[in-house]
């Protein structure tokens, strides 16, 4: 008898603590975008807490989600949308708690003009033949406003990924990138620019690599 009340208050204490792991709580963040894209990284802001696991439990109603490794995710909005706003949940769960995360997003250009200094970063596509380096110009469909103080130039330029290939910055800003051998399929790269004023911003960059197109003219 004594045996099973242990084992009732042993289960009864586990208990207690896996419903305290995974208690839920609700959170909203709001993103106001003037760009093209949003990536958002889940784990951000949890500081200590280790992100173990994420859910999507609820998509877009007019944009598109792409997961990326490393808890980013890539939100696009549809541009012919008829509404300026958007939502999306995850369920994350880390080493503490379960948190139910809404993202609501509402496009404005009011936020163009409030923010003389910004930087403007739109998403690159390009497109890598098989076995082969490629040079990317990141920046050159970007808008880099460096606001009207003089001498304000790029402090810093960092990359996340790619998550197949190999990728490099050189010192003109631009990306050398390497696909692996034989692979052909999708890439990605995660960009972030610090200007010297401390504004930042981050973009994605679509990678397809295909095999290289043969010439039906050359070789007779």
């Amino acid at each position: 008898m004594l045996t099973a009340v242990l084992f009732f208050l042993v289960t009864s204490c586990e208990t207690l603590e896996t419903e305290a792991l995974i208690e839920t709580q609700m959170e909203e963040t709001l993103f106001t975008i003037d760009q093209d894209v949003l990536i958002v990284d889940l784990a951000e802001d949890l500081e200590d807490e280790q992100l173990l696991r994420t859910e999507i439990v609820g998509k877009p109603a007019s944009g598109d989600l792409l997961m990326l490794e490393d808890q980013l995710v890539v939100y696009e909005p549809a541009p012919d949308a008829d509404e300026n706003t958007d939502l999306f949940s995850f369920r994350l769960t880390t080493d503490r708690r379960q948190i139910l995360r809404t993202y609501r997003i509402e496009r404005t250009d009011e936020v163009a003009e409030r923010h003389r200094c910004r930087v403007l970063l739109r998403p690159d596509y390009v497109r890598v033949a098989k076995n082969t380096r490629k040079e990317i110009n990141m920046l050159a469909n970007d808008r880099l406003r460096l606001c009207t103080r003089p001498g304000t130039t790029i402090d810093r330029i960092a990359l996340r990924g790619p998550w197949k290939g190999e990728a490099r910055l050189t010192d003109a800003h631009t990306i050398i990138y390497a696909p692996p051998h034989g692979y052909t399929g999708r890439d990605y790269i995660v960009y972030y620019v610090k200007l010297s004023n401390g504004r930042k911003a981050r973009a994605l960059i679509r990678i397809k690599v295909l095999e290289p197109q043969v010439d039906e003219n050359e070789g007779g």
